[in-house]
């Protein structure tokens, strides 16, 4: 089941980037209220104002709107290059967007994760009316990816529904624009009970991506039902839940 994904761009200031088009400054919004039960459709924030960086889901499938745009090692212009998009190309949002040297930036994959063609990598978005990322008719992969979140600043979410320990946490943080460094806190609450601490980091200058994998759902084992996703922090930040498949 697919939880209801908000994504709130982050107020970093969108200076400078590539062609093809102009960046400008992406919107922010508030963090979602939790509410009572999750739906069973994604659904992506409202459509952004014209000159934003434009908001998907994780696990939407959206295609390249340039020809030759670059899926990068990290959310960053001097990152390496792991290979060029051509016009069309459909790929699967992870994680984002996050705010990092004036781009909103998603990580993406390859749809066919059986047979993968796409390295894994970070893509700029662009901006409306013409993004580098545009979305397609292609149903999204609802089966791995359960709810996911973009934000700056504190925040809570939820609640997301864990069965068992096959799920994973993927999260990058980045300092705002008038910062050169910030921490991130992100607790993991189930229902009215005591939070969890799940993940305690400290970012530099550049942004910084992690994630929470498997054994430490199957060490706590009280992680189990609604959980609400509690974050703390004065970074640039997005978060995944993602569902892993469990081995029989």
């Amino acid at each position: 089941m697919l939880v209801a994904t908000s994504v709130a761009v982050s107020g970093c200031g969108l200076l400078s980037g590539e062609s093809p088009s102009p960046s400008v400054e992406p919107s922010a919004s508030e963090p979602a209220t939790p509410s009572p039960s999750p739906t069973v459709v994604p659904t992506p924030s409202p459509t952004p104002e014209p000159g934003s960086v434009p908001v998907y889901a994780p696990g939407q499938v959206v295609a390249a709107n340039a020809d030759s745009l670059r899926v990068r090692s990290l959310p960053s212009t001097s990152s390496r290059i792991l290979i060029p998009l051509s016009l069309g190309t459909e790929v699967v949002i992870v994680l984002g967007p996050i705010a990092a040297e004036g781009y909103g930036w998603y990580l993406v994959a390859d749809p066919a994760a059986a047979e993968p063609q796409i390295p894994e990598g970070w893509v700029a978005a662009g901006v409306t009316p013409e993004p580098y990322l545009v979305e397609t008719d292609t149903p999204p992969l609802s089966d791995l990816f359960i709810a996911g979140w973009s934000h700056t600043g504190d925040a809570e979410y939820g609640p997301v529904r864990v069965e068992d320990e096959h799920y994973s946490l993927r999260w990058v943080a980045a300092p705002t624009a008038q910062t050169t460094g910030c921490s991130l806190a992100v607790d993991l609450r189930p229902g009215s009970g005591t939070p969890v601490p799940a993940i305690r980091t400290t970012v530099g200058a550049q942004p910084t991506p992690g994630s929470l994998y498997e054994d430490f759902f199957a060490a706590h084992p009280e992680l189990r039902g609604d959980l609400f996703v509690v974050i703390t922090t004065d970074c640039s930040w997005a978060l995944t839940v993602e569902r892993v498949p469990g081995i029989t």
